[in-house]
């Protein structure tokens, strides 16, 4: 996890042991906003809108 941070980040090595833990996973396990679950009832109406 810290190659991946200090390479795809950018970040130092300074920045990565002054990082919240959790925080780093949260920015690590981000989705694009396409690749996020779908609320069922959104999905349904905007498929159903036409």
């Amino acid at each position: 996890m810290a190659q991946d941070t200090l390479v795809n980040l950018h970040y130092t090595p300074e920045q990565f042991d002054d990082t919240d833990y959790y925080r780093l996973l949260q920015i690590m396990g981000a989705r694009s906003k396409e690749d996020r679950p779908v609320d069922p009832a959104q999905l349904y109406s905007q498929l159903t809108k036409g």
